[in-house]
């Protein structure tokens, strides 16, 4: 079912009950994965597909969108057999003047109708919306593609990471730093009070 490919290829993820495969560098050997309750999970694992797709689905909530979706990357894959599939994809947008931006967005797709729920209990999870490029600010943080059952994250946010919007936050970093300098820098703690981080 796997195949060796070389390296830099997706990483694949595949657990069966409590037994856990991870293949990395492999790729399944067929676009086509025959799994009765995830139908759409072929669509999900084609990088070009997705990008149309995706693309689509930033025009819809960014009217004004001035981006072009130029490049959907398969980073990994962690696979449930009639559960669900999270992939893990790297976007490359281009400005239409040479410039490139990177932005990782995890996907969730999971059985019919268990989608809505899920999408609603994961959006009231996010209290701030933190995302690292400007040009998608007014992007939902969480967002759903309902043909395919699948729910979107866009990074820094994560279902299972819920503290990463904090880490690529500049100044909550900046006052966690500073708040713990004595036992980050290994430094008495009256030697620390004099050190900052701006």
């Amino acid at each position: 079912m796997l195949e060796k490919l070389p390296l830099g290829r997706p990483e694949i993820v595949v657990e069966n009950g409590k037994q856990t495969t991870v293949a990395h560098s492999l790729k399944l050997k067929s676009a086509h994965i025959d799994d009765r309750l995830l139908p759409l999970l072929p669509t999900a694992m084609d990088a070009e597909q997705m990008r149309q797709r995706l693309a689509e689905h930033f025009r819809e909530h960014l009217p004004n969108f001035e981006f072009k979706l130029s490049e959907c990357h398969i980073r990994q894959v962690y696979y449930h057999p009639e559960k669900q599939c999270g992939v893990n994809y790297r976007l490359v947008f281009d400005n239409g003047n040479g410039t490139v931006f990177h932005e990782w967005l995890y996907g969730l797709m999971i059985p019919q109708g268990s989608a809505t729920g899920r999408f609603e209990r994961a959006a009231k999870r996010v209290k701030t919306s933190r995302v690292v490029q400007p040009f998608l600010q007014d992007f939902p943080p969480v967002s759903q593609l309902d043909d395919l059952q699948m729910i979107l994250w866009l990074f820094p946010h994560d279902p299972k990471m819920k503290r990463m919007p904090d880490a690529v936050d500049p100044d909550f970093m900046k006052s966690q730093i500073n708040e713990h300098a004595a036992l980050l820098l290994d430094l008495p703690e009256a030697e620390a009070r004099n050190w900052h981080c701006d």
